[in-house]
This record gives structure tokens, C-alpha cells and sequence, in this order.
């Protein structure tokens, strides 16, 4: 009961503190803390209590502690001004090597990556070097991955998907949880920001939201139930492939469709969504500058 009331506590003071330091964080010149208390403060102590049931709370486990409190600054300032610190990212990506390399189990047995770098290294796994190899190849993955899907929907229908920042954060992301792990956590991010994008467009009416929150829950995601969405990719997996061909190529012709549309929707509204980001950009200049 004890270790819960401190896991709770710690978690409330560190949402705090990064609510205080958001402000600083964007550069600002006012000290007005972001949000109403105390949103941040229940989420950050929301996600310390998963993180002390999923992993414990351990000399070892400092570093998701930390990891979780990195991605909440760098969502949280996101969310307020739609503005990534880079910094804070670098820093961030800086720290996830170096835990890497000084306790390498912890990321090797995320998605079982650790079979990943024996492949490139001919050390034994575990080691350092495999440690280094993962986090220096997740962060890798992590940038080049947004970076890869911000010129695809840019070629394609003529508007940049995702903020160069949204690189930043995944390049982070994957120092602390490997390539593999990065890689996959795109796919609860997309989830979640789907959802938070149609409880804030109903809600607010809302079409331009950050993404960079949603990339921190789907990390999060990964890390703590890796094993719990890798059964059920392969559960998902049977049951696809144990259907008829027919249903099988339906359900392809489906989603080849929707993903159609979607592109014919974004080209068509290319110049609006550009004007509102614009204008979104002139607005947080503005407000940063007072």
C-alpha cells in the first residue's frame, strides 16, 4: 500500500512539474502553466501506476520512469502550442543510449529484439554492444520512419501528414524501446490519435490536432504490453489467413479503397489544411513571443 501512495505521489508531482516547466520548455516568455489543473497531473500518475504494475519500481526501472516523463513534457508542450522541443528530444534520445548500453536486457526483451542484434553484432546477447546496436537502430528507425511517411502523403496528396517534431519524438522513442518495438508502436499511435481526433472534432470541432501525444501513448503501449499485441497480431493473423480467399481479397480491395479515398480527401483539402497549419504556425509565434 505504502509503495502505491509514493508510485501515486511521484507520479502527481512529476505531471506537475512538467505542467510548470511547459512553459519553459517552449521558450516563452510567460510562466502561465498549460492546462487545467490537475489534467496532467491525474495522467502522469495514471501512467506511473501502470508503469509500477507492468515493470515494478526498481533501480532498473528508473529509466521508463524517466522515459514516460520525457514523452509527457514533450506531449504536453505538443498539445498546448502544437510546437515539439527539440532539445528535450535530443536529450531525451541521448538518455536512451546511454541506459541502453549500461542495461541492455531491458530493451533486448522488448519484442524479443535482442535476436535482432545478435544478427548484427557477433556479440553475445545482453551485451552491450547489443544494447547500443538497438537503441542507436531504434532511434534510426524511429526518424526515418516519419520522415519516410511525411514524403509519401506529401507526394501523394500534396500535404505533409506529420510535423517534422513527430520525427524528433519517435527518434527518441526508439533510443529508449529499439527498432522493432518503434516500428510497431506506430500502429496503436494511429489508433489513439484516430480517437483523440474524433472526440475533439465532435467535441470542439477541432480537424488539426498534434500527433505527438499519440506517438508517446503508442511507445508507451509497446513497452508495457508488447507481449499482449504481439498475441494478438498473431490471433489476428490466423484469423485472416483461416478465412476464404474471397473474404481474404475483399478485405484487401477495402482497405486499398479507404486508403484511396482518403488520399482524394487530403488532395482536395491540401490547400485548407495548409492554410489552417499556417495560421496554426502564426498563431503559436505569436502566443511564444509574448
Amino acid at each position: 500500500m505504502m509503495q502505491w501512495l509514493v508510485i501515486l505521489l511521484v507520479g502527481l508531482l512529476a505531471g506537475h512539474l512538467v505542467r510548470r516547466l511547459t512553459p519553459r520548455l517552449l521558450g516563452e516568455k510567460s510562466n502561465e502553466m498549460p492546462f487545467s489543473f490537475p489534467i496532467v497531473e491525474i495522467i502522469s500518475a495514471g501512467l506511473f501506476a501502470l508503469l509500477f504494475v507492468n515493470i515494478g519500481a526498481t533501480f532498473s526501472s528508473i529509466r521508463w520512469y524517466l522515459f514516460t516523463v520525457l514523452l509527457l513534457a514533450i506531449g504536453s508542450a505538443d498539445a498546448y502550442r502544437k510546437y515539439v522541443p527539440i532539445t528535450v528530444c535530443w536529450v531525451g534520445t541521448a538518455a536512451g543510449l546511454l541506459f541502453s548500453f549500461l542495461e541492455p536486457g531491458d530493451i533486448s526483451e522488448i519484442l524479443n529484439q535482442g535476436l535482432f542484434a545478435e544478427k548484427l553484432t557477433s556479440f553475445f546477447h545482453g551485451s552491450p554492444a547489443n544494447g547500443l546496436t538497438l537503441s542507436i537502430s531504434g532511434a534510426l528507425m524511429g526518424f526515418a520512419l516519419i520522415w519516410f511517411i511525411r514524403r509519401i502523403f506529401y507526394s501523394l496528396a500534396g500535404i505533409e501528414a506529420m510535423g517534422l517534431g513527430d520525427a524528433y519524438i519517435m527518434m527518441m522513442a526508439g533510443a529508449f524501446i529499439g527498432p522493432q518495438a518503434v516500428l510497431f508502436s506506430l500502429l496503436p499511435a494511429c489508433f489513439i490519435g484516430i480517437l483523440i481526433g474524433l472526440v475533439r472534432k465532435l467535441l470542439y470541432g477541432v480537424s488539426h490536432l498534434a500527433f505527438g501525444p499519440a506517438l508517446g501513448f503508442g511507445a508507451l503501449f509497446i513497452l508495457l504490453y508488447s507481449n499482449q499485441f504481439t498475441q494478438g497480431i498473431t490471433a489476428f493473423s490466423e484469423l485472416l489467413f483461416g478465412l476464404s480467399s474471397t473474404v481474404r481479397l475483399a478485405f484487401s480491395s477495402f482497405l486499398v479503397f479507404t486508403l484511396i479515398v482518403l488520399i482524394l480527401r487530403l488532395r482536395r483539402k491540401a490547400a485548407e489544411y495548409e492554410q489552417q497549419i499556417e495560421s496554426d504556425y502564426q498563431e503559436i509565434d505569436k502566443k511564444m513571443n509574448k
